[in-house]
């Protein structure tokens, strides 16, 4: 997932760095060096507070039971992150990041980026009010 604010003139240029960027990850460049530390940091400094509320508490147990995980897997997790390899998530990147499956979900002024966004071409759009329901 990947979620970018952006100037609401820059929606186009700022869809087409992200499906660079995806293509880069799942290809020609996959994440390493400072990139992967940054990652990497991120990823294990912020589990101490995965857990401190109740709905996280709850979806992890959904996971568990979704996906039916081993009693240990929460328990072992950071260590497992923290254990993952430039190569390994290079080669987990060109498995499971498909740049040509992306579902985009954009938000802002219509009137604004409707050409732009269109004419990406990046699939069919589909324009949903406030309540999510289609609209003309």
């Amino acid at each position: 997932m990947v979620i970018a604010p952006v100037q609401t003139d820059k929606t186009k240029e700022s869809m087409i760095e992200v499906v660079k960027e995806i293509s880069d990850i799942a290809g020609s460049r996959p994440i390493s060096g400072e990139e992967y530390t940054s990652i990497m940091r991120n990823m294990t400094s912020r589990l101490a507070g995965r857990f401190e509320t109740l709905a996280a508490l709850e979806n992890a147990a959904i996971t568990s039971i979704n996906y039916n995980l081993p009693n240990d897997y929460w328990s072992r997790h950071g260590a497992n992150i923290r254990a993952l390899t430039e190569p390994q998530l290079g080669a987990a990147a060109k498995k499971f990041v498909r740049p040509g499956e992306i579902i985009w979900v954009v938000i802002g002024d219509l009137k604004r980026i409707e050409a732009g966004v269109r004419e990406l071409g990046y699939g069919e759009v589909i324009k949903l009010n406030a309540d999510g329901e289609p609209i003309n």
